[in-house]
């Protein structure tokens, strides 16, 4: 879904893919809105590394006895996002040099910004799990030169049939891992540990992963209290991102919490939000910012709209209401032998519409000899379209 909404094959008709490569922080594209993008993209990547590791670590049990299991894992789980984040930057080059005029020397900052705040969440994150997470080695109480050597024989050596057992319960068998970005080691055999200590050490990695998306759960909660203050105006493209990075949250938690269950309860779950949507005491209100709303509420039921709906004296005045502003439009038109009844509808598409709207009625007036608001009946539309036609209408009126 990232690579088609940056590439503009998903949601481009609303803008969404410059909102990726064009963002705006304090309105205005710089340095510090592709900082922000990036650190946004690099918690993301962090919880997909986090989400899949609780998920698919029980599969690699092998990793419990690497020194730093969560390190080599997201080392060998960063092929995708390592392409994603070689996409965008090249995305965001093309676009400013194709669309903006951008100099060779903003790109570079721009691209270094974006480089910059990955870079930064990605080391907190890291920093982190190599402070809390366990190995094997910290509970045997083993030298880490070890990690290196052959299998050892402890005290804690098991029958060799123990290897494959652990082996049949997983369903990807792996023979080589990326040891370090540039080089590669064999899988380890674990016969000589016992399950349940290598257990305890993915439980307690889980533990402190779940923690950690915890942290990241209520950071943005907080950030969100502060949505009014523009310096915590966030660019729009790292907000879906962060929206993202929540449904992976979600989603982790889910499994911990359910296991086998996870898919069953997710469905179960779209399903009553579903069937309480259609109910009145479960909708968001949305309050429009000059509206007194300590008053008593209007009640917008079906039952009482019908009511009002057929109700013969409230159609009888909105009959003459209508009939007054068109007498209204014919006094403003009365000296013309047949004028013209405009109405005026706009679609909507973001900023790109409400710029054409705005241009339009513009070149309109002027080709009416600045008199077309005067033929004007009704505008009606929506979104980016009724912005631009409200603003000149606005200016227009003053």
């Amino acid at each position: 879904m990232l690579f088609s909404i940056v590439n503009g094959s998903l949601a481009n008709k609303y803008g969404i893919p410059y909102l990726f490569l064009a963002p705006e922080y304090l309105n205005e594209i710089s340095f510090w809105s592709y900082a922000i993008m990036g650190f946004s993209i690099g918690g993301f990547v962090m919880t997909f590394n986090i989400t899949s590791y609780i998920i698919n670590s029980g599969r690699f049990q092998f990793i419990a006895a690497l020194r730093r299991p969560f390190l080599v894992y997201c080392i060998n789980n960063s092929i995708i996002p390592l392409i994603f984040m070689l996409f965008y930057i090249y995305k965001v080059i093309f676009y400013h040099i194709e669309n903006e005029n951008t100099t060779i020397l903003e790109i570079l900052i721009y691209i270094s910004g974006i480089l910059a705040g990955y870079t930064i969440n990605i080391l907190i994150s890291l920093s982190y799990f190599l402070g809390t997470n366990r190995n094997i080695f910290k509970i045997l109480g083993i030298s880490s030169d070890t990690d290196n050597a052959k299998p050892i024989s402890t005290i804690l050596l098991r029958d060799e049939d123990l290897f494959n057992f652990l082996k049949q319960r997983e369903k990807w068998h792996v023979e080589t891992y990326l040891h370090t970005p540039f080089s590669t080691k064999a899988a380890r055999d674990i016969s000589h540990y016992d399950t349940t200590m290598l257990q305890s050490v993915i439980k307690q990695n889980h533990l402190n992963a779940s923690a950690f998306e915890m942290v990241i759960f209520i950071s943005y909660l907080i950030l969100g209290l502060f949505h009014e203050r523009a310096l915590f105006i966030i660019p729009a493209g790292a907000s879906v991102m962060l929206f993202f990075t929540m449904i992976l949250i979600i989603s982790s938690a889910f499994h911990t919490w359910l296991k086998g269950w996870t898919t069953f309860a997710f469905i179960v779950l779209l399903l009553l939000i579903n069937f309480l949507s259609k109910h009145q005491i479960f909708s968001y209100a949305n309050m429009g910012y000059g509206i007194n709303y300590n008053t008593e509420q209007a009640d917008y039921s079906l039952k009482n709209l019908n009511n009002l709906r057929f109700n013969e004296e409230n159609l009888k005045n909105d009959k003459n209401n209508a009939l007054d502003i068109l007498e209204n439009w014919k006094t403003k038109n009365r000296g013309l032998s047949k004028p013209k009844l405009v109405f005026f509808n706009t679609s909507g598409g973001g900023s790109r519409s409400t710029l054409w709207t705005y241009y339009t009625l513009h070149y309109l007036d002027s080709i009416y000899g600045g008199d077309f608001f005067e033929k004007i009946h009704l505008i009606s539309g929506s979104s980016g379209g009724m912005v631009g036609a409200s603003y000149y209408r606005e200016l227009y009126l003053r």
